[in-house]
């Protein structure tokens, strides 16, 4: 299975997605399987951790170029240093936002880089696990098919022997019944 086909494709995170759980919830996990899937989950995590912070850096932005804009008036019209200086303290904010809006995009890009590719490699190791247990199983089939051939031969000619036997107590009953009659049969009998 080539990995890099299955993170092509935008394959859904395997580890959220309840029909994959509902499927191999009763399949035992390799140490790999569980060491990806930590894996994963964590890159997930970490991605959805970047995004929250990419929806709230440009609204804290907003409310600091607010600020700058309030400030304007007071630190040029009026000349007021203190102003001047918050307006300062609120652009390095909003520089500092930009850097940390940037890092957090990039972060994002990469877990989420990082968990399609764990995510395909959880596919992979899943796809080789249960390939091997289905040979395993046919393997098995194979085995027990051959069981129950041998049985259904040994039944049938358990059956034969059976009728077999059969018809000789029948043949010598017949017999004792016509020879002796049917008085004397039931009276032995």
């Amino acid at each position: 299975m080539d990995v890099s086909n299955l993170i092509y494709y935008n394959i859904p995170d395997v580890i959220k997605d309840e029909r994959w759980a509902g499927i191999f919830r009763h399949v035992e996990k390799s140490g790999r399987i569980l060491d990806l899937e930590a894996k994963a989950g964590q890159a997930l995590a970490d991605r959805d951790q970047a995004e929250r912070q990419m929806k709230v850096i440009p609204t804290v932005k907003k409310e600091r170029l607010g600020r700058i804009l309030e400030l304007t008036t007071a630190a040029f019209d009026e000349g007021d240093d203190g102003a001047k200086e918050q307006m300062r303290a609120c652009q390095k904010e909003v520089d500092d936002l930009n850097a940390l809006l940037a890092d957090s995009e990039a972060r994002a890009e990469r877990f989420g880089e990082e968990a399609k590719r764990l995510n395909a490699l959880i596919i992979e190791a899943t796809a080789k696990l249960v390939n091997k247990r289905v040979r395993s199983f046919e393997r098995s089939m194979r085995k027990m098919n051959a069981s129950i051939g041998r049985l259904e031969r040994k039944l049938a000619a358990g059956q034969s022997e059976r009728d077999a036997l059969k018809a000789k107590y029948n043949a010598v009953y017949a017999f004792f019944h016509a020879f002796f009659g049917k008085e004397i049969i039931d009276k032995n009998d």
